[in-house]
């Protein structure tokens, strides 16, 4: 979903991806396990041209999923 106002664009997205690679930062090799994350990245123009992204991202939901953090009980 994309939506625009005036010099400014915000765009939801969602990947899924398969763990087939390590991820040396958390000690941990290919699972082969699918994962799915979503975000909204907005966006800021002037002249044409980017001047500002500012992301965010489910990335707790993601550790969750891959078990490297606990659910969060409650």
């Amino acid at each position: 979903q994309i939506v625009v106002e005036g010099d400014s664009a915000g765009v939801h997205w969602t990947w899924n991806a398969v763990h087939s690679g390590p991820l040396p930062l958390f000690g941990t090799q290919p699972t082969g396990k699918r994962y799915r994350m979503s975000g909204m990245t907005l966006y800021e123009f002037a002249d044409d041209l980017v001047v500002r992204q500012t992301e965010f991202s489910d990335t707790l939901g993601l550790l969750q999923q891959a078990g490297l953090v606990p659910p969060i009980e409650g």
